[in-house]
């Protein structure tokens, strides 16, 4: 929990050029677009946070346009550095999982749906188009194998096969 820090912090270790290894951001409800009720939006100041879509949606793009270019324009960009942008959830159409997603005891199945994920990597200037079903668990193994980890939970079943590797080689 002590290497819990506040998001400004990632611009001073960019400016600095002293980024840790791993860095997990994740946005809060106004940025990661999905918003608050318009009570909270007026509290906090930013009425285009109230849950709808279109200004939601446009917080979030210009959070995610605005974090990516500063990781791409520092110095740390240049050091094999990837990013990696998982959405949690799509327009709900569906909940089919894939790749031996587990399921609740309920029966639900998790880490289903079809959701974007990109990966950008300093290493890689041409793009690549995986279409392979992968979930949540297939991000999870992908980094425990990229950084030689122990499996948790769910992604110990995982194969070569499920993982994301591939995304991350040029």
């Amino acid at each position: 929990m002590k290497r819990i820090v506040p998001f400004e912090q990632l611009q001073a270790d960019l400016d600095a050029n002293k980024v840790p290894s791993f860095v997990w951001i994740s946005p809060d409800e106004c940025h990661d677009m999905h918003g608050v009720s318009a009570a909270n939006a007026a509290a906090l100041g930013m009425p285009e946070c109230a849950a709808s879509d279109s200004s939601v949606i446009a917080l979030g793009d210009r959070f995610v346009e605005s974090t990516v270019q500063s990781i791409m324009s520092s110095r740390a960009w240049q050091q094999d550095s990837a990013i990696v942008l998982v959405w949690d959830e799509d327009d709900y159409a569906g909940y089919a999982g894939c790749c031996g997603s587990p399921t609740t005891t309920g029966g639900a199945v998790l880490g289903g749906a079809r959701a974007p994920a990109l990966v950008i990597t300093s290493k890689a200037p041409a793009h690549k188009i995986e279409l392979a079903p992968r979930n949540h668990y297939s991000m999870l193994a992908t980094i425990e194998q990229l950084w030689e980890l122990p499996c948790l939970g769910e992604t110990c079943h995982m194969t070569s096969h499920d993982l994301m590797t591939d995304l991350f080689m040029p």
